[in-house]
């Protein structure tokens, strides 16, 4: 029985934490996602992924009996990660930052740096291949110095979206954030700023946990 289940009851835990870029790879359970971390020729996502992995373990201790090694999980038919012991989690990464969510209910979550889309602020190619007609207009209205963070909030809500709905292709068109109700906020980390955006069915409190190093 989990022994922290009641802080769980309504509310999506989100725990949020950093590594450095020098962070060793080591080994995981279950053997599955550690071939996965390891058979990953890109060092930055090999560490990405070993990270997150490592929060999930932190997460599992601090809101239930043990670590990964003591749950079981599996990858279901559309590549998502899953667990057969009661409880709900998603993972997402970028540039140094790690985020695990985990809830008693079905939850998608994600988080990218707003720079990475300042380039695209007026590139209408981009918008036509990722936003529907109600959230260009609605770019496009925003004024100049709001709209990275609003597209990076906008991509995220997509993507936490798509998350929660576990399905085998992500096709960004398919979720209006315009008549979505997807909860998103910007984070600073580490002097960054991040859009993080969490998707869940059931109306529910979001409480962040942050830690400095994984």
């Amino acid at each position: 029985m989990p022994k922290n289940n009641a802080k769980l009851n309504n509310t999506v835990m989100v725990y949020i934490a950093t590594f450095d870029s020098d962070v060793s790879v080591g080994e995981v359970e279950p053997a599955i996602r550690n071939e996965m971390i390891h058979s990953c020729t890109d060092l930055k996502t090999k560490q990405q992924r070993y990270c997150v992995w490592k929060l999930l373990d932190y997460v599992l201790r601090d809101c239930y009996d043990g670590g990964v090694a003591d749950f079981n999980f599996y990858i279901d038919d559309n590549g998502k990660w899953n667990c057969r012991n009661g409880f709900e989690f998603s993972l997402a990464h970028s540039n140094n930052v790690v985020v695990v969510a985990v809830c008693n209910h079905f939850v998608g979550v994600d988080i990218e740096a707003v720079e990475r889309f300042e380039r695209h602020t007026d590139n209408s190619s981009f918008f036509n291949r990722i936003l529907t007609d109600n959230e260009q207009l609605v770019l496009r209205e925003a004024p100049a110095k709001q709209k990275a963070e609003l597209l990076a909030q906008m991509w995220t809500k997509k993507e936490s979206f798509y998350k929660l709905r576990s399905r085998s292709a992500f096709v960004p068109k398919a979720c209006d954030t315009t008549v979505k109700s997807i909860h998103s906020q910007l984070v600073t980390i580490d002097g960054v700023e991040y859009a993080l955006s969490v998707a869940r069915y059931i109306p529910s409190k979001i409480e962040l946990v942050w830690r400095n190093n994984v």
